[in-house]
């Protein structure tokens, strides 16, 4: 151990005795921080997270990894003392194994000088350190892997150079292997496709990616010890002193092992979810589900493993889909069997994958592909007819609905009240309009829905919805009074100004019809001491949100839109929330001495306050956000409220029985076009966790709590919240002088415009002097105003642009300055004391 550990440092100490070392790490730190910040674009993603940095990494460690191990082994050979090394006491390996350490550790050290990006995302947000932290693990591993075949290459020269090209090569290759281009190629010559599949799961690029996600496989650590352990192996031989032929049988074994041990070792399901929200480990919510499964479920997974021309990123998370299956068959206990199927052409997988309606697509080489999954339970049945690698995040939620949904031989009846189109919606092209497609979709697959137009509620419904419901007539009041006195659900869903309402209305009624496009139930809340005034909206001047200003589309900081991130556990389904954004909603408040209770759900902070919701026809979006000012008071956006309610027409009788009623003071919440977004392939996925949590709400009113806590999928937002404070704070100082110039520019534009109409109706050949001096005043005030309104906005982003500056800057320099600082001064002290040896 003693000469392991001289050998180690002599080998580590020397790197740092050459200024190529400096100039190495120097070059390292600095490439990596380029293509972060300006081919990422790190900063424009907003997101606290490294996956742009570690994205570029394998790319780096391409150059790095072969400059770090092309002296290795050919340094000592070029000086004749490589076969001085071989002499000590000590076995080949050992020799072997320091250098590997040494050079390994050296490179370890590289990746610590890019501390400054760990330290950068802890600064502008709050980032997942489990993310940093496998992703770090994964570049040291990598490293490793690199590293071990670079060696290999230096013991094959003297030549440092080609020590260094060789190696490229290598690890070059190792990455190669799993790109979709280099499969295509082997199934192109004609390698079988169990074949080329085999090849690319030699490949670093999927193993290194599992981490970077978050995910720890068993598998993948085992793949790159191998690998390590590989490159040692050749170098080992190489050096050693022994007939070619054992050399050859040597590595022909190593290279048997290896690929039985890589090959069993896809078969090992254990992993490490290190994410901070479990995003890859099955939630309490979806285990819950499976433990009270009362009848067998079978799932058929459908997946055309042997199709070609499949990418391999589709392979990777068909292997994550059977994986996460298998996860559920175990949690079930029993009652869960999983059968997978590979639907080749015309043979009875592929019949049963089409009776199963499993989507089938059909390839460039003219192949049929399956990849699906049907769930049956007795004679019923559910599937996901198609899987898509975006889905990755919102895996567990398909799934857990889909088994869901199969067990529920009777589902609830929930009546709906409604002047929304929720049932008569169109998707409109080239966008979402004002829909309601996600929250229709999650009520259709846990409810019977049952549209209400009558004043009379049928016995059938087990809860009853009142959804922006409009005007009541007195009939449907008392209807709707009665069912909650039988102790029955009813969620209200009001608004003081709803948006959708509003954007159905053609242009021209909004301008000419008084309309205020809000909804109450006054004539129920007023006996039962519930306050709710629908003709004010509440803001919040902590909770905003950041928008596009209407008239201008740019950043606004808007007060009548609040962002809640924080949330009651008490409620199942809750502790998976993220976020809740509340659009132009109001509140809700029991009158004091009433005998109800309010259980709050959504509440704002302390910086709230109101405003009369016929301000948002009349006024822009910045004028609008500028009236905004807050009174100190908390208010509640939703909750359940619940307790033995009074009878409206009498005011003394009671319900026999305790009730429970759902507020909610805002209904745009739920729509498409604030709940939802359209992806790459023109699917609607969730934005935020607005419909998430009315479902949740909803579940816990009715007790029907199995899907409520089932994961809505996708990873926490976690923007540069500094940023956000920053733009925040400059559109405060500036919002009412730049909602005051808005005001001067639309009377100049308007006397502008006057004057120019009296022009046109003098009908004058030559226009007069004081009709140009009047226009041209209207023109140049119009340029000042536009010029300041420029100058205003550009302040938002100069703090910000200087910000980014600053940590670009830091990232780039710094560190290649302290080390060039660090290399003068050690080389200089080397100098120094070589000179005073001479003297002496």
């Amino acid at each position: 151990m003693r000469i392991f550990l001289s050998l180690l440092a002599r080998e580590f100490f020397g790197y740092f005795r050459s200024p190529i070392a400096y100039v190495i790490l120097a070059l390292f730190v600095v490439g990596l921080a380029v293509m972060t910040w300006f081919f990422g674009n790190f900063f424009e993603h907003n997101e606290a997270s490294l996956w742009i940095f570690f994205l570029h990494v394998p790319t780096v460690f391409l150059f790095l990894a072969p400059a770090v191990g092309m002296r290795l082994w050919s340094e000592e050979k070029n000086a004749g003392t490589h076969e001085l090394l071989l002499t000590y006491p000590v076995s080949t390996f050992t020799v072997v194994a320091a250098k590997f350490m040494a050079s390994w550790l050296f490179l370890v050290f590289a990746l610590f000088l890019t501390a400054g990006m760990p330290l950068t995302i802890a600064y502008l947000g709050d980032p997942d350190w489990g993310l940093v932290v496998t992703g770090y693990l994964a570049s040291i591993l990598l490293a490793g892997s690199y590293l071990g075949f670079c060696m290999f290459a230096s013991s094959l020269t003297k030549n440092q150079v080609i020590s260094f090209v060789f190696g490229f090569l290598l690890c070059f290759l190792l990455m190669f292997l799993g790109l979709s281009i280099f499969n295509e190629y082997l199934r192109n010559i004609g390698l079988p496709i169990g074949v080329v599949d085999f090849i690319a799961g030699f490949s670093t690029t999927p193993h290194f990616t599992n981490f970077v996600k978050g995910i720890i496989f068993f598998r993948d650590i085992i793949f790159f010890v191998v690998v390590i352990a590989c490159g040692l192996w050749m170098n080992v031989e190489v050096v050693s002193v022994r007939p070619r032929k054992k050399k050859l049988l040597s590595l022909m074994l190593m290279f048997y092992g290896a690929v039985i041990i890589i090959a069993g070792s896809r078969y090992i399901p254990w992993k490490f979810d290190a994410t901070a929200h479990k995003a890859y480990t099955l939630s309490q919510g979806t285990k819950d589900l499976l433990k009270e499964i009362d009848r067998p479920i079978t799932l058929n997974y459908y997946f055309s493993r042997s199709t070609s021309d499949v990418a391999l990123q589709v392979k990777n998370f068909a292997l994550l889909v059977e994986e996460l299956l298998k996860q559920y068959a175990k949690e079930a206990d029993g009652m869960i069997t999983l059968k997978i199927f590979d639907p080749k052409i015309d043979s009875d997988e592929e019949m049963m994958a089409r009776r199963s309606n499993i989507q089938g697509h059909t390839l460039q080489n003219g192949e049929p592909f399956y990849f699906g999954l049907e769930i049956i339970q007795s004679e019923r049945n559910e599937r996901i007819p198609a899987f898509y690698p975006k889905q990755e995040l919102y895996l567990e939620h398909y799934l857990s609905k889909a088994i869901y949904e199969v067990q529920l031989v009777d589902k609830p009846t929930l009546g709906v009240f409604t002047k929304l189109p929720l049932f008569e919606q169109k998707r409109e092209s080239g966008g979402m309009g004002p829909t309601f497609f996600g929250l229709l979709d999650e009520l259709e697959y846990r409810y019977q829905m049952l549209p209400l137009a009558d004043d009379v509620i049928p016995d059938k419904v087990d809860c009853l919805l009142l959804l922006h419901p409009g005007d009541a007539s007195e009939a449907r009041l008392q209807a709707i009074q009665a069912f909650v006195l039988q102790g029955k659900p009813v969620a209200f869903v009001l608004d003081p100004l709803s948006n959708v309402e509003r954007d159905l209305m053609p242009i021209e009624e909004r301008i000419n019809v008084a309309h205020t496009f809000s909804s109450d139930v006054f004539a129920l809340f007023e006996p039962w001491g519930i306050e709710y005034d629908a003709s004010l909206m509440v803001g919040d001047g902590e909770l905003l949100t950041e928008v596009l200003a209407d008239e201008d589309r740019q950043p606004l900081y808007f007060p009548w839109w609040i962002t809640v991130t924080d949330f009651t556990e008490s409620i199942p389904g809750f502790e998976v929330l993220r976020r809740v954004t509340w659009v132009e909603g109001g509140s809700i408040a029991l009158a004091e001495g009433s005998s109800l209770k309010l259980e709050p759900l959504l509440e704002t902070s302390l910086q709230s306050g109101q405003e009369t919701s016929e301000a948002s026809n009349r006024f822009s979006d910045r004028r609008l956000a500028s009236l905004f000012e807050s009174d100190g008071k908390n208010r509640y956006l939703a909750g359940i409220v619940s307790g033995v309610f009074p009878r409206s027409d009498t005011g003394n009788q009671v319900a026999e029985e305790e009730g429970r009623i759902l507020l909610f003071a805002d209904s745009d919440f739920l729509a498409d076009a604030f709940s939802m977004t359209v992806d790459n392939e023109g699917e609607l996925v969730p934005y935020n966790d607005n419909i998430a949590f009315f479902m949740a709400a909803l579940g816990h009113l009715n007790g029907n709590e199995d899907a409520v806590s089932i994961r809505p999928g996708g990873f926490s937002a976690r923007p540069f919240s500094r940023i956000e404070k920053k733009r925040e704070y400059a559109h405060a100082a500036h919002a009412e002088r730049l909602a005051g110039l808005k005001e001067e520019m639309d009377v100049v534009q308007e006397n502008l415009k006057v004057a120019k109409e009296e022009q046109a109706e003098a009908r004058v050949l030559i226009q007069t002097p004081e009709m140009i001096d009047r226009i041209a005043a209207f023109e140049e005030q119009e340029r000042t105003i536009l010029s300041e309104m420029r100058k205003i906005r550009e302040s938002f982003r100069e703090e910000v642009e200087r910000e980014k500056f600053v940590l670009q800057t830091l990232n780039l320099v710094v560190v290649p300055i302290i080390l060039f600082v660090w290399a003068f001064l050690y080389l200089h002290n080397r100098i120094r004391k070589s000179r005073s040896s001479g003297v002496s």
